[in-house]
C-alpha cells in the first residue's frame, strides 16, 4: 500500500494543522472519535464478511478499496490476492485470458478469476497466492502493459 495519501485509511493527521481529520465518507460522524470507532467496526465487519466471501457486503463496506484489499489478503491469504489495483487485475486477466470481459464483476470476483487461472497450471497450483502475484508483477506485467 505504498504511495498515495493516507486518506485511504479514513483518518489522517493534517500536515499543516497537526489535527486529525477524517475523509468525506466518514465526515458525517459527530466527531473524530466516532469516526474512528466506526472505521474499526467496518474493519471487523469486513473480516467477518471476507470469511464468507460475501462480495456484495464487501463492496458496500465504507472502507477504501485499497484498504479493504489489504485487510482481506492479510486475513485470508488463500482466498484473496494481494493485488490492490483493479487496473492491474484487469490487465492480467486480459493478458492471461483473451476472452475476459470486465463488465459487471466486482474486484474480488476478478481476483477469484485470477486464482482460477493460477490453479489451472500445475506450475502454480502448489504455491501460495503471493508467489503467483510476485510472478505476475515481475514477469507478466511488462508484457501485459505493452499489449494494452
Amino acid at each position: 500500500m505504498k504511495g498515495g495519501s493516507s486518506h485511504k485509511f479514513g483518518i489522517y493527521k493534517d500536515k499543516k494543522t497537526g489535527q486529525y481529520k477524517c475523509t468525506k465518507i466518514w465526515s458525517s460522524e459527530s466527531n473524530i472519535n466516532d469516526a474512528f470507532i466506526n472505521i474499526k467496526k467496518s474493519i471487523v465487519e469486513l473480516i467477518e464478511t471476507g470469511k464468507d466471501k460475501d462480495y456484495g457486503r464487501i463492496a458496500n463496506n465504507k472502507l477504501s478499496p485499497m484498504f479493504k484489499g489489504k485487510i482481506l489478503c492479510v486475513y485470508y491469504p488463500n482466498d484473496y490476492l494481494p493485488i490492490l489495483s483493479e487496473e492491474h487485475i484487469d490487465l492480467y486477466l486480459k493478458y492471461l485470458d483473451k476472452n475476459y470481459k470486465a463488465a459487471g464483476l466486482r474486484i474480488e470476483e476478478k481476483k477469484d478469476l485470477l486464482i482460477e487461472i493460477k490453479d489451472k497450471y500445475s506450475e502454480f497450483d502448489k504455491y501460495p497466492n503471493y508467489i503467483f502475484v510476485r510472478f505476475l508483477y515481475r514477469y507478466v506485467k511488462k508484457n501485459a502493459f505493452k499489449s494494452e
